[in-house]
């Protein structure tokens, strides 16, 4: 074959090639803009039980005139969850996104909702509202089932209610069961609406509660059929009228000739009227540096500072390196005239 045929063949081979990728190519997507519109935006469940689950649909429509395509759906609730037939539409098309809410233990109102991300430019996140009512015998406002009295210093009274309430009876009658030895109170009230179906439950702690926390079942008897009992969980914590943190100071292992700054806090409680008026310390090498008051009101900083003693000196010799002294903090208060807090550093022998 001469070069020129063979020349040629290539040429008309090359062509042919050139035509099948271009028969074979994918056509290119449409660059237009897409548009997302949701019908409707809110779906409301209306009343249900407690552990009941329905399911709703919401119309997905592409308005735009380029691909539609929804990258994520997530839900402020694992009760509600949701996904549509199909995540990517072209230019006018439509699906069905089916929404299904579980009423589990709720109780009352409810508003959740579900978050679409798409690639609409003008709509990039999109939310469904879920609406529901979940009836229950009993209806707590808050809706949990637990009450936190929260921090309170001893001998003051922190004061805490919900609101409980029956569709089933006309008068709704609450008694608590077994209070008498725990670190708060219980009262029920008439509801200000004058409302006999709904009680005000006012929890408050006792003046003369224990330092420390505290967790109690409280049971409550009703007169309510389909639930007549039922229990909340009461916590909180009781703290002393003064704390000191830490309450014990170690400085570790120090070294010679370097400057040791620490310091210690004192809270006194508002209701003490008291203030620190003085400090000294005991531990070899060191002094009371100042006292900084600071806010919340109460709140004290004790600082000490010092250079550790020489390990040939006798107070180091006797006790082998381990150094032990006290910082006593005098307060203006007969009940707690004086705070002691050990402190201590180590030595390299």
């Amino acid at each position: 074959m001469s070069f020129r045929a063979l020349v040629c063949r290539s040429f008309k081979a090359g062509i042919l090639l050139s035509l099948l990728l271009t028969a074979g190519a994918a056509p290119a997507r449409s660059s237009g803009t897409p548009s997302i519109v949701l019908k409707p935006h809110t779906l409301d469940f209306g009343t249900m039980k407690q552990n009941d689950a329905r399911s709703l649909p919401v119309e997905i429509r592409n308005v735009g005139d380029g691909q539609l395509s929804i990258t994520k759906i997530e839900s402020n609730c694992g009760c509600t969850v949701a996904e549509p037939d199909k995540r990517d539409l072209a230019p006018g098309e439509s699906t069905r996104m089916l929404v299904t809410f579980d009423s589990k233990n709720f109780m009352g109102e409810q508003t959740k909702y579900v978050q679409l991300t798409t690639n609409d430019p003008y709509a990039q996140t999109v939310n469904v509202t879920v609406k529901a009512f979940v009836s229950s015998p009993i209806i707590l406002t808050p809706a949990w089932r637990s009450v936190s009295l929260g921090h309170s210093a001893q001998g003051v009274v922190v004061e805490k209610s919900i609101q409980v309430e029956s569709p089933d009876v006309a008068e709704l009658e609450l008694t608590p069961v077994g209070i008498e030895t725990m670190p708060f109170t219980v009262e029920i009230q008439e509801d200000l609406s004058g409302d006999k179906a709904i009680r005000e439950v006012v929890f408050r702690t006792r003046a003369d509660a224990p330092v420390g926390q505290f967790r109690e079942l409280v049971r409550f008897r009703t007169n309510v059929p389909d639930e007549p009992t039922f229990d909340l969980d009461v916590g909180g914590i009781i703290e002393s009228k003064v704390i000191v943190r830490p309450e014990k100071l170690n400085l570790r292992y120090l070294v010679r000739d370097k400057t040791v700054e620490r310091s210690v806090s004192v809270k006194i409680a508002e209701s003490m009227d008291a203030k620190v008026l003085r400090a000294e310390i005991d531990l070899p090498g060191f002094k009371v540096k100042e006292i900084k008051y600071q806010d919340p009101p109460g709140q004290y900083f004790v600082v000490i500072s010092g250079v550790p003693v020489d390990r040939t000196s006798p107070e180091a010799v006797k006790t082998r390196g381990r150094m032990k002294g006290t910082l006593t903090i005098h307060l203006d208060s007969e009940e707690t005239p004086t705070l002691q807090v050990p402190v201590t550093y180590m030595l390299r022998m």
